[in-house]
């Protein structure tokens, strides 16, 4: 892993952003089963 990525960010940047990107999916997840849980729409606070 010593080359760069195809988008040049540096390695530490990437796994900042995939974190990121990974907490907003569980907490759509998290959104999306309390709201089936109650039955009713909450929109995903992105």
């Amino acid at each position: 892993m010593t080359q760069p990525s195809k988008k040049g960010r540096s390695r530490k940047m990437a796994r900042a952003i995939a974190r990121r990107k990974h907490k907003a999916s569980i907490k759509r997840q998290s959104a999306e089963k309390y709201a089936a849980r109650t039955g009713q729409e909450v929109p995903a606070a992105t």
